[in-house]
C-alpha cells in the first residue's frame, strides 16, 4: 500500500496481496432501512453513489448499500483528497 505523494516502483514478481476463496455468502441481511442514515446525513462526496444505485433493486437493498457507505465512508477519498 502506498499512502504517500510519492510514486513508487514494483519488480516484477512482487506479491502484492493474497486471495482467499469465499468462506460464505449471506443473501438474508435484514437491515431496518429507518435505521439507516439518509443520503442526506451521508458524506457530501458519497451521495452520488447512493443516489446512481439501480431503481430496479429494493429499498431494503438500497438502505444496505446506504448502511455500508455511512459504515465507512472514512475509506473513501473525497473531491479535496481527505
Amino acid at each position: 500500500m502506498n499512502v504517500s505523494d510519492e510514486t513508487k516502483t514494483l519488480k516484477s514478481d512482487t506479491i502484492l496481496g493474497k486471495l482467499y476463496p469465499v468462506q460464505k455468502i449471506v443473501h438474508d441481511v435484514n437491515i431496518d432501512p429507518k435505521s439507516v442514515e439518509k443520503p442526506g446525513e451521508s458524506p457530501e462526496h458519497l451521495r452520488p453513489l447512493l443516489e446512481s444505485v439501480s431503481v430496479k433493486i429494493t429499498d431494503q437493498e438500497k438502505a444496505h448499500i446506504s448502511y455500508l457507505l455511512a459504515s465507512f465512508s472514512d475509506t473513501y477519498v473525497g473531491p479535496d483528497g481527505k
